[in-house]
């Protein structure tokens, strides 16, 4: 057999394997195929759909490639009901799907097809589990490529809807469901097409009908389909489609008036054409209208179905986005009527939104928008008293219950590779406002941006792209806001010019109250900057420099109504500033024209004191100590300022404290701060000058850092010939005097280390005079002019250092309070030393009070002139002061002290007689001569034999000599000193002072007096042997 094959002629055996394959063909064409078709939808669908699958005759006509299905049957999960049943199915397919790769169908026919719908109680679908399983294919299958097709002559005849809503108790069917469709493709391919677009079908009774025309005399003979529908109230058919987020349709009515044009000639397409509208549509979410639009409507340019490529324009009128009241964590929703007028308008209106042509090409994956351009909207931010805004809270609402965001991020994030590119050739904003509401402030803060213009050019999410923008508003009508500036998605960078005009500051009212008791009168801010925004791989990073001015600014006392502060303009010039690492950078900060008022009330508070509002421990919130150490090692900020410059600015002080107001003003303040660095090893120059009542100059100079841990300053401030009658309000309270005349000069010397402070002041008054006594309860009760006569000099002078010493984070010290402790003490001490003070002044640690006398005598001793001459001199420098002086004795040691003075008496008297005459001429006083030792037992045994008692004598009648000590021990005890002779030694002593201080100090005679002490007063407190002194 195989040898008569094989000697067959060529031609025999392709006519042989040609009947061959056409039986096989055949066989497996009518016999294989119907099989093939039969296990797929029996055995393999219901996998899929889960449900049982039954199918009647199946037959396949290989040469004409016609497959007709009987009786198919999709069985539903409820016994003796199916989902779905065909009586017939009939489609032809074309030969060229195989060369074609696509499937290509000239026939299709579905003959009393019905679907049963079933939803249960609680709102589930028959079909959910279905609709589940296509979505998770979908995901599957996102990343293949969409299969190629045409299916031509489309023809369903006779079908049925039935819909049974158990949740709503009702029925809903559809039924005479006859749709003609010419053909459906994705794919150029030549197909008869001889169905003509139709669809008919009775709606629970009531007939629907629409008929394609075609045009009779056109060659191409084309078919067309009017889709015309007046206000459809989509209530009633939406609310059977899952709402979004519990987002649903609560009115909404919709119009078309839409062609759908069947080409059949060359190649057959389907192109969509008309407009659309949607009216009076309101969203709603448990009960609260969200959002309405008044109208919206779509025009769809002329563009093929399946070709994925769509041009249509937009227009919508009247949004309203509706404000929602705080969403509540547990229970019910509680609506309620707005209190405020903020609250109850709408969170945005927008009268009209056009959006130009939007070519959607799918295909290509590109959509490019014309330009949207948004008209006059009005978007009304609150924040309400716990600081959370209506626009949070609005969001909150609508995305609340939503779940699989994350996941469905995720897979945007995922799927962001080779997605749909957008271009947006411009966004604008026209006529805008947003009006802005702070009621979390102690008071509200209201503020306006109108003629709000926002424009965005040549936006794309290609990459590597780049758009422009702009902003421009007015801000409550005076001030202006401009903002220019280019941006890039990628890597999100953006690049701003920004200028601000004339911002006004008064609108920020409740900001201020919320640190200050004070009150915004006026002023304006005014910026001119340039900023950049990068977002890098760790932290962003921000850029900007510029120049910020804060202009015109009145700032009154919210208590007394009185201006506190004001400027002409305090400006940071070309600063720059970065973040990450963070630094700042200025130029110059200048401070022209700073008016400041320090106002001491009646009650003696400070303005400035009460200025900043302190707040209780116990209404602050506690804060939780963290048990993680924080792990940053960023470096601290940087902070330079090249210079801070003052001009003409003025300080005035009002004292109201007192009986007499006191108010001193230091004007024409110019100098300037350089250098200022926030680095411990940095010292920033200071050389400010000023003048005191406009006559006085005022000069501080010197280094400080007060940017830098530990702190630090080094200043010496001077003030020249300040007048001193102004401070006579001071001198009447606190002395009981008035001021008559005089002139101040400071030298402060202040060095600042850390917390410590060391102040040098060094206080001149020159021509310092109290005027007349005036009556006081405050004043000291001290010898006031006693003191200030102890501190002049000749020349009228009053020079004192007052040094101070203390902590800054002592508090308790005050600066103020140590320097006036200081001054009282001066008076004080007037009052109770006054010698310790003269000495204090004078640098001498000498007691100048006493002057102290050997027991027994009234001659000045070498130490004690030493300190006569001190007080002599103190007391020629100062005129007005008088000294009275007292003599005193001690009882015990002067009376021993004039028994060996009387003693000693007698030798010197003994030696006086032994002089010669001429020598003796010599001696003024016999107290005078000097005893030496070798002379000493001569003369004591010359006065022991001229005296005139009773002494031991020999046998023959003359003295008998004596042992030195029995002859020392009787002279003595034959001495008597009384009362009188010890008084006479107190005066004596008080002569001999006086004598010297008129003598020899040259003291004037009338003001040195001698006061003789009464009785035994001169005893004083029995140990003082010498003279006491009072200043008067």
């Amino acid at each position: 057999m195989l040898a008569k094959y094989k000697s067959l002629k060529i031609y025999w055996k392709i006519a042989i394997w040609t009947v061959l394959l056409v039986v096989l063909y055949t066989l497996f064409g009518f016999l294989g195929i119907p099989r093939i078709v039969q296990y797929v939808l029996v055995n393999v669908l219901p996998e899929s759909i889960h449900r049982k699958v039954e199918v009647g005759e199946i037959a396949f006509n290989p040469f004409k490639l016609d497959l007709k299905i009987a009786d198919l049957a999709i069985k539903s999960k409820i016994k003796g009901k199916d989902l779905v049943k065909i009586k017939g199915l009939e489609l032809d397919l074309e030969a060229v799907s195989i060369p074609k790769m696509a499937l290509v169908i000239s026939k299709l026919q579905i003959n009393q097809p019905s679907i049963f719908l079933e939803r249960n109680k609680k709102g589930q679908l028959n079909i959910d589990d279905i609709l589940t399983g296509e979505e998770e294919k979908e995901k599957e299958k996102k990343e293949e490529s969409s299969a190629k097709f045409s299916i031509n002559n489309i023809e369903i005849k006779d079908g049925s809807l039935i819909f049974q809503d158990d949740l709503k108790g009702s029925v809903h069917k559809a039924e005479k469901i006859n749709i003609g469709i010419p053909f459906i493709s994705n794919i150029d391919q030549n197909v008869r097409i001889y169905v003509k677009p139709y669809f008919s079908a009775s709606i629970n009774g009531s007939p629907l009908e629409f008929k394609g025309r075609t045009r009779p005399f056109a060659q191409d003979r084309d078919t067309i389909i009017n889709l015309r529908f007046s206000k459809i109230d989509l209530t009633k058919y939406l609310k059977y489609i899952p709402d979004f987020n519990g987002l649903k349709l609560r009115n909404g009515l919709l119009s078309t008036d839409l062609s759908i044009h069947f080409f059949t000639k060359g190649k057959p397409s389907i192109v969509l054409s008309g407009n659309a509208t949607l009216a009076s549509v309101s969203l709603a979410k448990k009960g609260v209208e969200v959002l309405a639009v008044r109208d919206l409507g779509l025009h769809l340019k002329p563009s093929k179905l399946f070709s994925r490529h769509i041009v249509l324009e937009t227009k919508i009128k009247d949004v309203a986005a509706r404000n929602i009241g705080p969403v509540q964590t547990r229970g019910k929703r509680k609506t309620r009527k707005s209190k405020t007028k903020a609250l109850a308008r709408d969170l945005l209106a927008i009268p009209v939104i056009k959006v130009g042509v939007v070519d959607m090409n799918l295909a290509k994956g590109q959509v490019g928008i014309d330009g949207i351009q948004v008209s006059e909207p009005r978007l009304n931010f609150v924040l309400d008293k716990n600081g959370v805004s209506n626009l949070q809270n609005f969001l909150d609402f609508v995305l609340e219950d939503s779940s699989g965001s994350k996941g469905k991020n995720k897979e945007a994030e995922e799927g962001s590779e080779g997605a749909t590119v957008v271009n947006l050739s411009s966004f604008a904003i026209k006529g805008g406002a947003v009006n802005f509401s702070d009621l979390s402030a102690p008071s509200p803060v209201r503020l306006l941006l109108s003629s709000l213009n926002c424009e965005v050019r040549d936006f794309s999410t290609a990459k590597g792209s780049s758009f422009s923008y702009s902003v421009n508003s007015r801000v409550n009508k005076t001030g202006k806001i401009n903002i220019k500036g280019t941006g890039k998605l990628e890597g999100m960078i953006i690049d701003a010019a920004l200028s601000l005009s004339k911002v006004p500051l008064p609108p920020f009212q409740g900001y201020v109250d919320k640190f200050l008791n004070a009150e915004l009168g006026r002023g304006h801010l005014s910026l001119s900057a340039k900023a950049s925004f990068r977002q890098g791989e760790k932290n962003p990073s921000i850029n900007a420099k510029g120049t910020v001015r804060v202009q015109n600014v009145l700032l009154f006392d919210k208590k007394s109504q009185e201006p506190f502060v004001k400027w002409k303009e305090i400006a940071a010039k070309n600063f720059v500033f970065s973040y990450a690492p963070v630094k700042f950078l200025v130029d110059e900060i200048l401070l022209n024209g700073v008016r400041q008022n320090i106002i001491i009330a009646k009650d003696g508070t400070l303005n400035i004191s009460r200025l900043v509002k302190s707040q209780e421990e116990e209404t602050r919130p506690k804060k939780k100590k963290s048990k993680v150490k924080s792990a940053s090692n960023e470096p601290p900020p940087f902070i330079k300022i090249k210079t801070v410059k003052l001009v003409s600015c003025r300080v005035r002080l009002v004292d109201r404290s007192l009986k007499q107001v006191f108010v001193r003003e230091f004007d024409a303040i110019n100098g300037y701060v350089k250098g200022l660095v926030n680095k411990p090893d940095m010292k920033a120059k200071v050389d400010i000058k000023a003048l005191v009542d406009n006559r006085s100059r005022v000069e501080i100079s010197g280094l400080v850092n007060p940017l830098a841990k530990p702190l630090f300053a080094d200043l010496s401030v001077k003030i020249g010939g300040a007048g001193m009658t102004r401070f006579s309000p001071y001198a009447q309270k606190f002395l009981g005097y008035k001021i008559e005349k005089g002139k101040m000069f400071l030298d402060l010397h202040v060095k600042l280390e850390g917390n410590k402070l060391y102040v040098d002041n060094r206080l001149v008054l020159d021509q310092f005079d109290l005027g007349e006594q005036v009556p006081s309860k405050d004043a000291i009760h001290a010898p006031i002019k006693l003191a200030i006569a102890l501190l002049k000099d000749r020349k009228g002078k009053i020079d004192l250092d007052i040094p101070v010493r203390g902590q800054l984070d002592d508090p308790e010290f005050s600066y103020r309070s140590a320097v006036l402790r200081a001054i009282m003490n001066i008076f004080i001490k007037a009052a109770t030393s006054p010698f310790a003070l003269l000495g204090a002044v004078l640098g001498s640690d000498e007691k100048l009070d006493t002057v102290t006398f050997p027991p027994g005598s009234a001659k000045l001793q070498e130490e004690a002139k030493k300190k006569l001459d001190i007080l002599a001199k103190a007391l020629r420098d100062r005129p007005a002061l008088k000294v009275d002086i007292t003599g005193y004795y001690a009882p015990e040691a002067d009376k021993k002290g004039l028994i060996e003075r009387k003693f000693m008496y007698l030798l010197k008297k003994q030696k006086f007689k032994d002089l010669p005459n001429d020598e003796r001429e010599k001696v003024e006083d016999i107290e005078d001569l000097e005893i030496k030792p070798s002379e000493y037992e001569k003369y004591l045994e010359k006065a022991y034999k001229n005296a005139s008692f009773k002494r031991p004598r020999n046998f023959i009648g003359m003295i008998k000599s004596q042992p030195k000590e029995v002859m020392e021990k009787m002279l003595k005890e034959h001495i008597t000193v009384t009362e009188s002779d010890l008084r006479n030694l107190a005066s004596d002593r008080a002569k001999a002072v006086a004598n010297y201080l008129i003598q020899n100090g040259k003291v004037p005679q009338e003001r040195v007096f001698l006061v003789a002490p009464k009785g035994k007063q001169a005893q004083g407190d029995g140990k003082l042997q010498g003279v006491r002194m009072t200043l008067k």
